[in-house]
């Protein structure tokens, strides 16, 4: 049906322009790139399991363990953010809307090691505010304050966010919180891709108001509480997801890491007409401190191959005409009933070829759309990739008598063929 988090504890982000870039410029500056001629070998990436779609067409690029179950981390708030797209969507509350902060969305009662909002009881803070929260600093009290606001419980909330899951059809997914900081959250690199695929799709004004940004200021003068002042004072936090604004056309998603899953990493970006989407789970810390780069590097990695070892298109075959009988006109131009836009390998869509059948026999009269023949497509290795009909693209109308004489004689002759679609 269809085709997650930030840093639920424990490790800062990359400081923006740190060393972890040079790392990746100098990976995407010696990617390996083979000629047209030759199948592009998959990359070799650290996390546990990762899936690569373009979803331009829907097309797998690239698998890893995608049935691994592992918790999503902080990649659940995305499913967060998502039923409270579907609420602003359905006209009950507006991104304006006051979100109050209790004293358990208060960032004080976050658990050890939380990333955070900083969130204060009594503060003022809107929707909006809240769901930046989520997507930027990637902040636990903001997920209990969306919870709380939209559902009136966490439990409540979470409750809502299983029977989405189930309603897209992510059966190894499950959710035990809203922020992803629970080791009992879980689900699969194919499951979340199939989800953000759904997500990009359903709201696609998320990306630039949300997961693009590359920091979020709270709280500011309008957000304080009574007494005018906050514990921590106003404080710029950046993205978690080191991609944003360094790497061409990264503009999403979320990052995730806690202890047991290791780190976590959705992502997308587009270039041209092409979008592309990678879920990245399990990230190993090989050294301590660099599982946010290997998680960087491996997004920048899968990221070069889809766009460079693959191109999409839309087919164009030669043009096609057919012989009608007893008819203004001996040739009648042929058009394919569909084209659909494909996803292949570029030494593959190098050497595209078509065959078609025709039907003969046929005699005017003809509506423009009559079915004359069957088009195959085939890869440059030769296997089938679809089939499509042929129809008339014009009309043909009768000829005059002398015409639909001689031509009655030659269909007399004539073998006449039917083409099955």
């Amino acid at each position: 049906m269809l085709m997650f988090f930030g840093q639920t504890t424990k490790k800062a982000s990359l400081p923006r322009g740190g060393s972890c870039f040079l790392a990746v410029l100098l990976l995407l500056a010696a990617f390996p790139l083979c000629p047209d001629s030759f199948p592009a070998p998959p990359p070799v990436i650290n996390a546990a399991a990762a899936v690569l779609v373009d979803l331009s067409t829907g097309t797998t690029l690239y698998e890893k363990a995608p049935d691994l179950v592992i918790p999503p981390a902080s990649l659940t708030k995305l499913m967060s953010l998502h039923l409270a797209y579907q609420m602003i969507e359905e006209g009950l509350v507006s991104p304006d809307s006051p979100v109050p902060i209790s004293a358990a969305a208060a960032f004080q009662n976050s658990p050890p090691g939380s990333s955070l909002m900083f969130l204060e009881e009594g503060q003022r803070a809107t929707l909006l505010d809240i769901m930046r929260g989520l997507a930027i600093p990637s902040g636990n009290d903001s997920g209990i304050a969306l919870a709380e606001f939209l559902a009136g419980t966490e439990g409540a909330f979470v409750e809502r966010m299983n029977q989405e899951a189930r309603r897209l059809g992510l059966t190894r997914t499950r959710f035990e919180d809203s922020s992803g900081y629970s080791a009992g959250n879980a689900t699969t690199a194919g499951d979340f891709a199939r989800f953000c695929a759904y997500y990009i799709q359903a709201h696609p004004a998320a990306l630039a108001e949300l997961h693009s940004l590359e920091s979020f200021t709270y709280p500011r003068q309008e957000n304080l509480n009574s007494r005018g002042r906050s514990a921590r004072g106003s404080l710029t936090q950046y993205n978690h997801n080191s991609l944003v604004g360094r790497v061409e056309g990264v503009d999403g998603l979320k990052t995730g890491f806690i202890d047991e899953s290791g780190y976590n990493l959705a992502l997308t970006a587009q270039r041209g007409d092409r979008r592309l989407l990678a879920v990245l789970l399990g990230g190993p810390e090989r050294i301590r401190g660099d599982g946010d780069m290997n998680r960087s590097l491996d997004g920048a990695v899968l990221l070069t191959y889809g766009f460079s070892a693959f191109e999409s298109l839309t087919p164009r075959p030669p043009e096609i005409s057919l012989r009608v009988y007893q008819g203004e006109r001996k040739y009648l131009p042929l058009r394919p009933e569909a084209l659909p836009r494909l996803t292949l390998d570029r030494s593959l869509a190098a050497g595209l070829s078509f065959q078609y059948e025709l039907e003969t026999g046929l005699s005017a009269p003809l509506e423009p759309g009559t079915p004359a023949g069957v088009l195959h497509c085939f890869d440059g290795e030769g296997r089938r990739l679809f089939t499509t009909r042929l129809l008339t693209a014009e009309a043909a109308r009768p000829g005059g008598f002398w015409r639909r004489l001689w031509d009655g004689i030659r269909l007399f002759f004539t073998r006449k063929t039917r083409i099955n679609a």
